[in-house]
């Protein structure tokens, strides 16, 4: 019975040690698919902080943020109301699109974004 016992835990123990690479392997390849999908969408923020709004409209709610290396996969074009990006451009031209990594749906100015 104890002989039993033993190798019933020792079993236990290790599939459980087993179980933990393989935890860390499915983490590791969900952050390697967000940023392969990155780099197929072929766009990104330009810079940390981009605001992500309800509609094309730098009044509008801010839904979210999009920081460079998330990726946003535009779903179509759009005019809005003007938006001075802080690189000095200014533009009415916007995107609809979802960040990749946050899946965050909205409306950002087409002066955040970069082809990648």
């Amino acid at each position: 019975m104890r002989a039993h016992i033993r190798l019933t835990l020792g079993l236990a123990l290790g599939l459980a040690a087993l179980a933990a690479p393989a935890t860390l392997a499915v983490a590791a390849s969900a952050t390697q698919a967000a940023q392969a999908q990155s780099a197929r969408s072929g766009v990104d923020f330009r810079v940390p902080g981009v605001r992500i709004f309800s509609r094309p409209d730098g009044g509008a709610t801010r839904v979210g943020l999009g920081y460079p290396g998330q990726g946003w996969d535009i779903q179509s074009t759009g005019y809005g109301t003007a938006y001075t990006c802080d690189n000095g451009v200014t533009t009415t031209s916007w995107e609809h699109g979802r960040n990749i990594r946050t899946g965050v749906v909205g409306w950002v100015p087409s002066c955040n974004t970069v082809i990648v």
